[in-house]
């Protein structure tokens, strides 16, 4: 059976995902686990900044339509959902909490 979401309160099936195999997801992994390390873990803090910053700013265009999706999904009221955009959005806007996030990155990167 596909993997599928599911309205909490009425049962309906609100979109269903194609089920991958094994070897996909191992590729998909691999390719993953490539770019952290050809590309990512090795790009300056101020880029990988400018992405985060990126994707929180399109985390805010789009917030009423991902707050929409994360009250279907899990039932939460839509004032929760917004909040919860809102907060994801400013984590990740916020140059301590970035530099932080930078921090643990990097120290990731030295156990590897």
């Amino acid at each position: 059976m596909p993997y599928q979401s599911v309205h909490p309160a009425t049962g309906e099936v609100l979109q269903k995902f194609e089920e991958q195999t094994d070897a996909q997801m191992m590729k998909a992994l691999a390719a993953a686990d490539a770019t952290y390390r050809e590309s990512w873990s090795i790009a300056p803090y101020k880029e990988r900044a400018e992405y985060i910053g990126k994707a929180a700013a399109l985390m805010l265009e789009q917030k009423e339509a991902l707050a929409r999706i994360a009250t279907l999904e899990m039932g939460k009221r839509i004032a929760e959902s917004r909040g919860e955009v809102k907060r994801k959005r400013t984590y990740t806007n916020n140059p301590k909490t970035t530099a932080k996030t930078a921090m643990l990155m990097a120290i990731t990167r030295k156990d590897r």
